[in-house]
Parts: C-alpha cells; structure tokens; sequence
C-alpha cells in the first residue's frame, strides 16, 4: 500500500528554485492565463475537451508561442 505524505511546496521544491523570484509580469500573464481557464472550464463538455483547455493553458504558460500556433 501506498503512504501520502503531505508536504508544503516549500518542503518539496529545490532550495535553489526557491530563490527565483517571478517578474510581475510573468505573474500578470500567469493570472491572465488561469482566467481565461476558468472561462473555458464548462462542467457539461467531455473530460478530454477540459484536457485541452488545461494543456492550451500550460502551453500558454511555458512557451508565449505556444498560443500562435493554437
């Protein structure tokens, strides 16, 4: 059987990776982003038409050319 061990994000993030500090305006995007997540989030449509929405969402997070080519 499987143990879940709860952790905060700062117990399981690298040290290194805490320091980064995120630019205002990538957080800015980032909230932009997530709103027009939740606009597209609709509970009738099919579970792989939210997947969709969710890997557009991450594509638009990691690469800004990600969204041109969708």
């Amino acid at each position: 059987m499987i143990k879940l061990i709860l952790q905060t994000p700062k117990q399981t993030l690298n040290k290194a990776f805490l320091k980064q500090r995120p630019l205002r305006k990538e957080i800015d995007l980032f909230k932009e982003n997530w709103i027009k997540l939740l606009g597209k989030v609709d509970e009738i449509e099919r579970e792989e038409n939210q997947k969709n929405n969710i890997r557009d969402f991450w594509g638009d997070e990691h690469d800004p050319a990600f969204e041109d080519a969708h």
